[in-house]
């Protein structure tokens, strides 16, 4: 009977030491998680609109909670409201450094550091998502330059 209740005694010691490593493995992923991605406890919802050259468009830029990470889901509406395209793709806010017009254009550019640059060409009454050529061209967007110069440099 001694024998019995030391080896529940034990039982639960080894448990409780269980249970504590991987409540304390837990914070520290947690813990971690944060460290390694510093913008995700500070983004919030919100919408950023943003005027075409000659303000015929506006470029949408929605940051919403999507599984519960923060994203960014892109789309142009016409002077009436009426959505006249949506990006297919929606970016993680934390990789994002934001969706750009191109200089004098209706191309649309976006830029985050996990899936890169992309350019929706406008033509056709349409957008068309490309990779942009390098050089980039003279109509893209001063934030394009800028990024291609931090990442090469």
């Amino acid at each position: 009977m001694q024998k019995s209740k030391r080896k529940r005694a034990v039982f639960l010691a080894l448990f409780m030491v269980v249970a504590a490593a991987l409540v304390l493995a837990l914070c520290i992923v947690i813990r971690l998680r944060s460290f390694f991605n510093p913008a995700a406890p500070l983004a919030k919802e919100q919408t950023i609109n943003t005027q075409s050259f000659d303000g015929k468009l506006t470029l949408i830029e929605e940051h919403r909670r999507v599984s519960g990470v923060m994203m960014a889901q892109i789309s142009v509406c016409d002077e009436t409201g009426e959505t006249v395209f949506t990006c297919p793709e929606d970016y993680r806010i934390w990789d994002y450094y934001g969706t750009f017009w191109g200089g004098g254009t209706y191309d649309i550019w976006t830029l985050s550091s996990d899936v890169g640059m992309f350019r929706y060409i406008y033509g056709n009454g349409g957008w068309q998502k490309t990779c942009p050529q390098m050089p980039l061209p003279e109509n893209a967007p001063q934030e394009a330059k800028e990024y291609i110069q931090r990442i090469t440099h």
